[in-house]
């Protein structure tokens, strides 16, 4: 009999089950209507995140000055608190307001490429079971492990536990515990070349929708033949990658505990302190270069199929030579990323309780709102991760191919969707030729005599 608030979460999810598999079916509904809206409404999406985004910063400045004003006079702390939430509150949406002013037809040019993203995942529905599938093969995989991780300590000398009753102490060697470190550290790196190979995956059927469209016709996305290349040709390469990033990853986990660890035992030194916060900060900014170097890398081994080291590096130049238009595409993919998770989360979980209040029980038996809302709003955080993370690995590619079609065609880009080369016409109304599309980077300077240096 469940008793205790466990007993009444489990109750409430059995009485009110029907709207949970209801609701866990429409969260992949709500997803693939909110890609539909990115696709046909980027744009009206991008006014609605920046207004948002200018209210919250202006609007939470004064919220913290009316807040200041209705101290007492004793809270002197207080007021010097709110008064610098306020103004830096106000700072910071005077500067976005100045890059908004500043790099308006960059961030223009961004939305058009989040458009064309959102036009290859409507038309390429089935990219997601990419995700999906690999999810459930990591979960197996893990589960493997914990299996083998249990025939390894049973490889020790198992004694019962003078302690504990049914207890068991283990007297782990050398051997089985380098064993199982080495069992850790192929774990890692498994589940990082997985999760790899799944945005590489998205990345090449992305790139051959852009490079199979162009302003007259909509191409097609080529699932498979991401998934030939990511076990055919570029398999080593993407191993190299992840192998990086598990070594990195496996650094940071070790550093950042060290430095816990210094803190604890003699965090009243301001020395210790310090050198404790400049690792964890040195280890966090490594760990944050080498997943950008990644991305690229991978993007542009998605176009170019080359190996790993000389697609990070051109990568890299290519990045650096469309900064602008890379970091507002992938700032406003993180954007609409957010606010998508919690749209979606919020309208199911507002859903599901409609659906509670209207399921017809027996007086006295109704189920509690805790249990089934809790359950749905994970279910459909976890479908939106899903979902908006390979839109994000999407983006990623599409903003590389974007960059290489410019470079190939002297800075007026030839591929992709039509909708985007309407997009691109109506922030440059002055003309269709090289010249307006050369404004994306600069009117003056022509990419034609160093595209051989970068290619």
């Amino acid at each position: 009999m469940e008793s205790g608030d466990t007993g009444k979460f489990i109750r409430d999810v059995k009485a009110g089950k029907d709207a949970i598999y209801i609701c866990c079916a429409l969260a992949i509904v709500y997803n693939f209507l909110y890609i539909y809206a990115r696709s046909k409404c980027a744009t009206c999406l991008f006014y609605a995140a920046t207004v948002l985004i200018e209210l919250s910063l202006f609007g939470g400045a004064g919220a913290a000055l009316y807040k200041r004003s209705q101290l007492s006079s004793t809270a002197a702390h207080s007021e010097k608190a709110y008064l610098y939430a306020a103004i830096g509150l106000a700072l910071g949406g005077c500067l976005y307001t100045l890059i908004l002013c500043c790099f308006w037809r960059q961030m223009r040019i961004a939305v058009a490429l989040i458009g064309a993203t959102a036009d290859f995942f409507a038309a390429t529905k089935r990219v997601v079971l990419v995700s999906v599938f690999y999810f459930f093969v990591t979960l197996v995989i893990v589960l493997f492990w914990l299996a083998a991780a249990a025939s390894v300590s049973g490889l020790n000398t198992i004694t019962a536990s003078a302690d504990v009753p049914q207890g068991k102490d283990i007297a782990w060697t050398p051997k089985t515990q380098w064993l199982l470190v080495f069992m850790g550290f192929g774990l890692i790196w498994l589940v990082s070349f997985i999760q790899d190979k799944t945005a590489y995956i998205s990345m090449v059927a992305a790139s051959s929708y852009y490079f199979s469209s162009n302003k007259d016709q909509t191409g097609t996305g080529e699932v498979l033949m991401g998934v030939k290349y990511a076990y055919l040709y570029n398999a080593g390469s993407i191993a190299t990658g992840s192998l990086i990033h598990t070594i990195v990853f496996i650094l940071k986990v070790v550093v950042e505990g060290l430095a816990d660890y210094a803190q604890k035992t003699d965090g009243k030194n301001p020395a210790v302190r310090c050198i404790a916060c400049c690792a964890k900060c040195c280890v966090g900014c490594l760990s944050e270069i080498v997943d950008y170097i990644n991305k690229g890398a991978y993007a542009y081994m998605a176009i170019t199929g080359d190996a790993y080291c000389k697609s990070a590096w051109d990568g890299y130049l290519l990045n650096l030579k469309h900064t602008m238009e890379f970091w507002f595409a992938n700032t406003l993919a993180y954007v609409f990323g957010v606010l998508g998770k919690i749209l979606i989360v919020c309208l199911n979980c507002l859903t599901c309780w409609w659906l509670l209040s209207r399921q017809q029980t027996p007086s006295g038996s109704e189920p509690g709102l805790a249990g089934p809302l809790v359950l749905v709003g994970l279910v459909t955080f976890l479908a939106a991760s899903v979902f908006l993370g390979t839109f994000d690995d999407a983006t990623n590619s599409t903003i590389h191919c974007l960059a290489f079609d410019m470079e190939l065609n002297d800075g007026v880009p030839q591929f992709g969707p039509p909708s985007f080369h309407k997009k691109i016409a109506d922030i440059f109304p002055e003309g269709k030729g090289k010249h307006a599309y050369g404004k994306v980077h600069d009117t003056e300077y022509n990419p034609a005599p160093q595209r051989n240096a970068l290619l």
